[in-house]
């Protein structure tokens, strides 16, 4: 039985697993199994995998995609055999020391439910990197943190649930957790299609400490697409997620920034609406994030969606020749 099991929900991910899996199997610590649960892909993903010719990899196959990653991390989750679970994207690229470091601090503190660690964003086609993904997370970098050794500490369970009120500082390819912890707090929450990893941190800190390694060992690839899309589609989760956190005992500040999250996420879903046109759609989302907390810009937007999109696209156009000539 392996120590870890590396868990890598796909979904036509041809030109990606490859590397990614790669990446994986030249890991220093090499006590782990590969599970790669396919929700259902309709390209060549699975040839790819079959060329690798490793007998470390595990394939499942789903019959039909289920338009987010958490059933696929369940199956993984459920078939595995490994004492702890990796969380790996299947685009993205597993950096040296990735897995040994994660089990040097759980093996060393029982109490420790997970570990994560700091990433690399890099573009899929140019190949830029950006900062550190927690390079401007400034309330997480102030949290008080118990150095335990070289870039690795420990933070608190009350200290680490706060704080994702926040900021999500925890990137899902950077996480390790051992696997008894989700019979505890249970699995992924499969009626959520994005920000199921936000809602499982939320449930693993409220009762668990954390550890965390201040190093890369993820490289994380940003993929292009619909921006406004996906906008609305993680916020419609993630009020969901925080509105779940409401019904806790919270403390009157978080309780207040829980608020302030989902205002801020109906807000997103009334632009993303406004820019296709849906104005009454627009006005719902825009007057939901109002009952939240009130904010004068998104007062304006909503009044925005009176004016008609002909007079909308003219207010538009006019902006970005003000911009251009103020340039």
């Amino acid at each position: 039985m392996p120590a870890i099991s590396v868990i890598v929900p796909t979904y036509n991910s041809e030109l990606f697993i490859s590397e990614t899996l790669l990446s994986i199997l030249r890991q220093d610590y090499t006590d782990f199994e590969i599970i790669v649960v396919d929700d259902g892909s309709k390209d060549n993903t699975y040839e790819v995998i079959e060329a690798l010719q490793s007998e470390r990899i595990r394939y499942i196959r789903l019959p039909e995609n289920h338009g987010g990653p958490s059933k696929a991390r369940n199956v993984g989750i459920i078939n595995s055999r490994g004492v702890y679970i990796a969380i790996f994207d299947s685009d993205d690229i597993m950096l040296p020391g990735r897995l040994s470091t994660a089990v040097s601090i759980l093996e060393s503190f029982p109490h420790v439910a997970m570990t994560f660690t700091d990433i690399q964003k890099f573009e899929d086609v140019s190949g830029d990197h950006s900062e550190t993904f927690l390079k401007g997370y400034e309330r997480f970098s102030s949290l008080r943190k118990e150095r335990i050794g070289e870039k690795a500490y420990l933070i608190s369970s009350e200290q680490a649930f706060d704080c994702l009120f926040y900021e999500n500082f925890i990137s899902t390819s950077s996480v390790t957790v051992r696997k008894s912890v989700f019979s505890q707090v249970g699995t992924f929450d499969e009626e959520l299609t994005n920000a199921d990893d936000l809602d499982m941190w939320f449930r693993i800190a409220l009762r668990y400490s954390l550890g965390f390694v201040d190093a890369v060992t993820v490289r994380y690839r940003v993929r292009g697409g619909s921006i406004t899309g996906r906008g609305a589609k993680l916020a419609t989760n993630r009020i969901k997620v925080y509105r779940k956190r409401m019904e806790l005992n919270l403390k009157e500040d978080v309780r207040a920034q829980a608020h302030r999250q989902i205002a801020a996420n109906y807000a997103t879903i009334g632009y993303s609406c406004r820019c296709a046109n849906r104005m009454q759609e627009a006005r719902i989302s825009y007057i939901s994030s109002l009952r939240e907390q009130w904010d004068w810009r998104v007062a304006i937007q909503f009044l925005i969606t009176f004016l008609g999109s002909d007079v909308i696209g003219l207010l538009r156009r006019t902006k970005h020749k003000l911009l251009a000539w103020m340039e």
